[in-house]
């Protein structure tokens, strides 16, 4: 149930994204104004847009990983697997693909165990179905941002 209160209240967030370019985070951002609910964003320093997120409810452990892409990657597919993947460190989950007030999205529900935790922190790969989609990675500053996300929602 709290899951999916989290999920309205980051489609809302998303339709809510009518900032002005000098206010739009770029890179990292932790949007903990909706506490209990916690959204973890990446910002696309050159467009200004979302293109992954990570929300949870505090002292939760449930974790949504949302992936906006650019483009349509799975039309047609209502299930695919997402994963997020440095070294030998891989987490890979069932994930879906809906339209969200005309964005598309990749998006399942995962646990902030360790795992996800330090690939989070570290940096990590996003794949979808196998494919290799973008890499992200989180500057110092960043980790502030991460580190909180990450510390808040293990259960």
């Amino acid at each position: 149930m709290g899951l999916r209160l989290a999920t309205a209240g980051y489609c809302i967030f998303l339709s809510m994204s009518a900032h002005a370019q000098s206010s739009t985070p770029k890179g990292w951002f932790l949007h903990d104004d909706q506490t209990p609910t916690l959204t973890l964003a990446y910002y696309d320093p050159s467009s200004g847009n979302v293109i992954f997120a990570a929300t949870c409810t505090q002292g939760y452990s449930d974790t949504i990983i949302a992936f906006y892409p650019e483009a349509a990657l799975a039309e047609g597919k209502k299930n695919v697997e997402l994963a997020l993947s440095r070294s030998a460190s891989r987490l890979a989950f069932d994930g879906a693909a809906p339209v969200y007030n005309g964005r598309y999205t990749i998006d399942g529900q995962t646990s902030m165990e360790p795992e996800l935790a330090d690939l989070l922190q570290g940096g990590f790969t996003l794949a979808v179905d196998g494919q290799e989609m973008r890499v992200f990675t989180a500057t110092e500053q960043d980790s502030a941002h991460i580190r909180k996300l990450t510390e808040a929602c293990r259960g």
